[in-house]
């Protein structure tokens, strides 16, 4: 069964879903937020997942942020790199990650784990950009949150 719903109510609903939730209530989540990255154009090594704990990190506290790396490659090797950066109104922060677990045969999948201390104001919205890089390619995303 298809349905087809016109615009005009379509934006009606979304009026009332706005005056029925309190602004504050449909902001940022809270807690650790589990993202799986899915492009359609692979890379080697490729993100597959980033974990941030927690997402609303406050003033003087740090955030850890977990990465999923997929790559064909067979063995981890001094070659592989995986850096994070959070970016906040007024300041960059880089951290690396450290290999915390590879498994997988013809496939392996890596766990990197690092994290970084928010000494800045966010007002709107902060990123996190993760870059990813081995013997045979590199890879990079980036996450916003408001």
């Amino acid at each position: 069964m298809v349905r087809v719903v016109k615009i005009s109510k379509v934006e009606k609903i979304k009026e009332e879903v706005k005056e029925e939730i309190p602004p504050a209530q449909y902001g940022l989540a809270s807690g650790k937020q589990i993202y799986e990255i899915i492009t359609d154009k692979p890379r080697d090594p490729q993100i597959i997942e980033v974990e941030v704990d927690p997402i609303d990190v406050e003033f003087g506290k740090n955030q850890i942020v977990t990465v999923k790396i997929k790559t064909k490659a067979t063995a981890v090797t001094e070659a592989d790199l995986v850096s994070g950066k959070a970016i906040t109104d007024n300041k960059t922060t880089d951290f690396s990650l450290k290999l915390k677990k590879a498994e997988g045969e013809e496939e392996l999948i890596t766990t990197w784990q690092g994290e970084w201390m928010r000494e800045d104001s966010i007002e709107k919205n902060y990123q996190i950009k993760i870059f990813a890089k081995n013997e045979k390619g590199q890879d990079q995303t980036t996450l916003t949150f408001r």
